[in-house]
């Protein structure tokens, strides 16, 4: 099976058939997920869709030896929450001032802009990493 049908398939399975993931599947989604918000929808979209999953997150990153994506990831939710512990509430809250507040989020974006650009570049290494764990544990083919 090639990427993008076991990329369809994984997905299905976590949000149609409610599955949870373990292993190797649990860490290739993980990361996938954790490439796939930051490059496409940038580092707040990765907070407001994964803020259950943070902890986790960080864990699974530095486990595997990406803590410079864990620290990153660390000072981005410093400048967008504090220095705080983030909720869903929280993450709400914040993301529904910065819409109100033109200011603000284009403060908070300049602050976050050079975190970010840290960021894709770690993301790449991290894709690679993906990539090259799930031909090795057979998920899917190149």
């Amino acid at each position: 099976m090639k990427y993008d049908e076991y990329w369809d398939t994984l997905v299905n399975r976590v949000y149609q058939q409610n599955e949870i993931l373990t292993g190797v599947e649990e860490t290739f989604y993980r990361f996938a997920c954790i490439y796939g918000e930051n490059m496409v929808d940038g580092i707040q979209s990765y907070f407001e869709r994964r803020i259950q999953e943070y902890p986790k997150d960080l864990a699974a990153l530095q486990e595997h030896g990406f803590s410079k994506i864990a620290e990153t990831l660390q000072e981005a939710k410093t400048i967008l929450f504090g220095q705080v512990e983030i909720t869903s509430e929280l993450v709400d809250q914040i993301f529904d001032e910065m819409y109100e507040d033109e200011s603000l989020s284009d403060r908070i974006d300049q602050e976050l802009s050079s975190t970010y650009d840290a960021l894709i570049f770690e993301l790449e290494v991290l894709y690679d990493f993906n990539i090259k764990l799930g031909v090795e544990n057979e998920l899917f083919t190149e």
